[in-house]
């Protein structure tokens, strides 16, 4: 009853994000869309196989893009609206299964509600990776928390929990390949934790005092490296938030050893996956981890929020212990009222604070001037076309040799909308150099795209260039320029 509102709520909320936005953001998007109407060519043509062999030469998530392309498929819609509705309806899905387990754990209401804030509004992560066009790994995620919480509800049924796990496992696997990492995480934790609860007390203080110890000692690993930083960012920079959650934390571990036990060993489980190279057992995968700086960045609300839940729960216990001593129903209204609005108003402050519905400019590629100039460029120019479009050298591995060009503007969404060629080189490139010159004409460069971020091609140096770059189109936020430089 409480979940339900709270949901719909919070994706109303979310469906803001779709104002004035024309495509997912970021450049993965593109490859998600790309799969998506692969699939659905396949089905449409009878080709499902071939379709499939086609679109995805190595293994990319399937199961998102499955899903994805059967509700473009059955529901005849633009695969981009699909895209950009799923992903926020998974985002107001993600805080319930979080909120549930607490609730099997505690029976509280109060930590019911607050850990469904916690999860959906306490940090801008995981709702700001759908900036990141990081559908898969959202949707991943709320298939892990699905499994857990139907598995925990089955507990007593061994073979009904069994089989809820054996396919959910599987399920979460398809959707995203790390999502097997982090169930690995859960089980470890849990048994751990299990094991621990039946320890004398100087034996779990021990093992406490290990644990805290190993998350500091990964935490300042991860504080050295400026790539792996990031993963924290979400977190430390919430002063407010995560100084509740430390205080919580001490009810939380003197009501609720296990689960307290299980949250921390996952935090810690999960930043050493940082450092757990898999290169020796998938040699195509050089230089990458049990888990990616993204993920562990995406997932890490998932121990915080049980740990407020479990927390909260906890306080409440203790006032209700104090006013028994009391002998006053009305001392437990008041103090447990106290404890929820305060807790409550202060996520509501945080989030209004730190939380943004709206789109990222860092991410938004496409922007309205955009959609006028790719309408013209159907009109105008020819099939077979080939346009340089902006990009810039991408590094999310630490350590990498080697980097990814990636688009910087809505250029890099023409293969998919307009079905042109187009050619990626760096944002940076100097336009009044003789050999960029040369360079474009040996990759057959016809038109420039200059499009409306930040990140675009320097449009002053082709206006200087008059001979060279020939301006067709002009807009307040994007030009076209067809290249004569060869002549």
């Amino acid at each position: 009853k409480i979940l339900l509102p709270f949901f719909l709520f919070s994706l109303l909320l979310r469906l803001a994000f779709l104002r004035d936005i024309y495509a997912p953001s970021y450049f993965d998007s593109i490859e998600h869309l790309r799969i998506i109407k692969g699939i659905v060519d396949g089905w449409e043509n009878h080709a499902f196989l071939d379709s499939l062999q086609h679109i995805v030469p190595t293994y990319y998530h399937l199961g998102f893009h499955f899903l994805a392309s059967l509700l473009t498929f059955g529901l005849r819609a633009d695969p981009v609206n699909v895209m950009l509705v799923f992903g926020q309806v998974t985002l107001a899905m993600l805080p319930i299964p979080v909120a549930i387990l607490i609730w099997h754990e505690t029976k509280n209401k109060y930590a019911l509600i607050f850990t469904a804030l916690l999860a959906g509004f306490g940090w801008y992560m995981p709702g700001f990776a759908i900036n990141w066009g990081k559908y898969p790994a959202l949707l991943g995620i709320l298939a892990f928390e699905i499994t857990l919480s139907l598995a925990y509800t089955f507990s007593q049924k061994k073979h009904i929990q069994f089989a809820i796990l054996t396919l959910g496992i599987l399920i979460s696997t398809l959707i995203h390949t790390r999502t097997l990492i982090i169930f690995l995480i859960t089980l470890t934790s849990w048994l751990f934790a299990k094991k621990i609860k039946n320890l004398p007390k100087n034996y779990r203080h021990s093992i406490l005092r290990i644990q805290l110890l190993g998350i500091l000692i990964f935490g300042i690993l991860i504080q050295t490296e400026p790539l792996l930083k990031l993963a924290l960012e979400p977190y430390l920079e919430n002063h407010l938030l995560i100084t509740i959650i430390l205080i919580l934390s001490f009810f939380a571990l003197a009501k609720f050893p296990r689960a307290f036990y299980f949250s921390l060993f996952f935090i810690l489980f999960t930043l050493a996956s940082l450092f757990i190279p898999v290169e020796s057992v998938f040699p195509q995968l050089a230089n990458q981890t049990l888990l990616d700086r993204p993920f562990v960045e995406m997932i890490l609300y998932f121990p915080l929020s049980l740990l407020g839940g479990l927390g909260l729960a906890g306080l409440l216990k203790y006032a209700g212990i104090f006013a028994n001593e009391k002998k006053s129903r009305k001392i437990l209204l008041y103090i447990k009222s106290f404890l929820v609005i305060l807790f409550i108003a202060a996520i509501g402050i945080i989030s209004l604070k730190n939380y943004d519905f709206y789109p990222s400019d860092c991410c938004v590629l496409l922007n309205y001037d955009d959609t006028i100039a790719f309408d013209w460029m159907r009109e105008n120019l020819p099939a077979n076309v080939r346009i340089l479009t902006a990009g810039r050298n991408l590094q999310v591995i630490p350590n990498a040799t080697e980097t990814n060009l990636v688009g910087t503007d809505a250029g890099v969404w023409i293969p998919q909308r307009l079905n042109r060629e187009i050619i990626l080189m760096p944002y940076q490139l100097d336009f009044l150099s003789l050999e960029t010159s040369k360079l474009l004409c040996q990759s057959q460069v016809d038109y420039i795209y200059v499009g409306s971020t930040n990140q675009h091609f320097n449009g002053r140096q082709l206006e200087e260039k008059r001979t060279w770059y020939q301006k067709i189109l002009f807009l307040p936020k994007v030009q076209i320029y067809q290249f004569k430089g060869c002549n």
